[in-house]
């Protein structure tokens, strides 16, 4: 095998310049001071639910809602975001990241302008109490 430019045999290159010797830490100047982000992965971000209904004010007590908005949800994904938040079946959301959900369309558009790793406050109500849960919006599978 021919020899990398710059390189000795037995060294091969390190990122930052220079060769290094496997194993003898690098004989080259490195700028691994300031490591470059991992990239954030594109597209919405995914909370593993269904939801069921739009709660409309002719709704609301029924779904147990003291607003008159917000989306019920159907099913939720095991071992998914909105699972591992704490969120059941049956629990009406009505603000994620501090914006209102009125609906199913206001979900959609949070989640297509909140990507993957993105974390914030869901606020739901389940059996007429108002809770604030934490959840972390992921990949879909």
């Amino acid at each position: 095998m021919a020899n990398l430019p710059g390189c000795e045999p037995g060294q091969v290159p390190f990122p930052g310049g220079g060769p290094a010797t496997p194993g003898s830490g690098g004989s080259g100047q490195s700028s691994l001071a300031s490591p470059t982000p991992a990239p954030q992965p594109a597209g919405p971000g995914y909370v593993g639910l269904a939801p069921h209904a739009d709660v409309v004010q002719g709704t609301a007590d029924y779904y147990g809602s003291p607003v008159g908005y917000g989306v019920v949800i159907a099913g939720v994904a095991p071992g998914g975001p909105a699972a591992y938040a704490g969120i059941s079946q049956g629990d009406v959301i009505v603000s994620m990241g501090g914006t209102a959900i009125t609906n199913s369309a206001s979900l959609i558009a949070f989640l297509n302008a909140n990507g993957p790793g993105s974390t914030g406050s869901v606020g739901i109500y389940r059996n007429g109490q108002y809770l604030s849960l934490t959840i972390t919006l992921g990949i879909r599978p």
